[in-house]
């Protein structure tokens, strides 16, 4: 192995879970331990586990569930089947509730954990994904098998795993596309995977928040005036725009959304280069 892969993969060892962790709150399968096991089973169908929280505001973890927990519902213990007949009658469990069914004290880590304390955990508690949690036991956002194997995997082909170049390079041609066109839009840096765009007046606001391990780049479009968001299909109607700022007075000028639609057309030209999907979504 070459020096400079051994280099790689040495560092990816030393990252820290907040550095790769899933830290979208609002994305993450959190459920009340009160709810009804039909809705963690609703959840089950897209994901492959469930959080377990006291209350989804205090977001203290409490437990996990994963689908193969969900076989104590399907086949409760002891059930009897005939051969070539249909199972006997017998309650199925799914009046209960979430914390009946839930793994308690789930296995979790710190956000300043090092990744190879996450992966010894793991194997030794054959487990594919841990919840990052605060000293107190909040939920702060999920580390998991595929997010691991993606940033190894980054790491063997001699990709950066630590310096961000993914954000750096998009934020520099978007200032340069900014600065060609002569737009107005601030653009600020809020963190690693964040930053925000300002219209002149400051009456709307468009998030980005870049995901590496998903590929994904996630954006919203707010009028702070308003406290509105503002949909793609409203901003892309040029022929309405001035209809729209006269008619509705959302916002004070028509030509601010036009720049906005150009700096996101640039986004979606640079996302399709370097394979990431861009969607919107509420972030504000």
């Amino acid at each position: 192995m070459k020096k400079d892969e051994e280099k790689l993969i040495s560092e990816f060892y030393e990252l820290k879970v907040q550095q790769i962790m899933d830290k979208k709150i609002w994305d993450l399968p959190l459920i009340e331990k009160d709810a009804p096991i039909s809705y963690v089973l609703s959840i089950l169908d897209g994901k492959s586990h469930v959080w377990v929280v006291n209350d989804t505001k205090g977001k203290e973890l409490i437990g996990v569930i994963t689908r193969h927990d969900v076989l104590n519902i399907l086949a409760p213990p002891r059930t009897y089947y005939n051969v070539f007949s249909l199972p006997k009658t017998y309650h199925h469990g799914t009046v209960g509730k979430a914390e009946d069914v839930m793994t308690k004290d789930p296995i979790t880590c710190g956000a300043d954990e090092k990744i190879v304390s996450v992966l010894q955990k793991m194997i030794r508690h054959r487990v594919r994904r841990l919840a990052a949690v605060t000293e107190d036991g909040k939920i702060l956002g999920e580390v998991t098998l595929r997010h691991l194997i993606c940033k190894y995997y980054k790491a063997s082909q001699y990709f950066s795993i630590t310096n961000g170049q993914v954000e750096k390079n998009l934020i520099s041609d978007l200032l340069d596309f900014i600065k060609k066109e002569k737009i107005k839009i601030k653009l600020s840096k809020v963190s690693d995977t964040e930053f925000w765009l300002d219209s002149p007046d400051k009456t709307i606001t468009v998030k980005f928040l870049i995901d590496r391990n998903s590929q994904e780049i996630l954006y919203d479009v707010y009028s702070v005036e308003h406290e509105i968001h503002l949909k793609e299909d409203t901003i892309k109607d040029v022929e309405r725009l001035e209809s729209i700022a006269e008619e509705n007075h959302k916002w004070k000028d028509a030509e601010v959304i036009e720049d906005i639609w150009l700096i996101l057309d640039e986004v979606e030209i640079w996302a399709r280069k370097n394979k990431f999907n861009i969607k919107q979504k509420e972030l504000i």
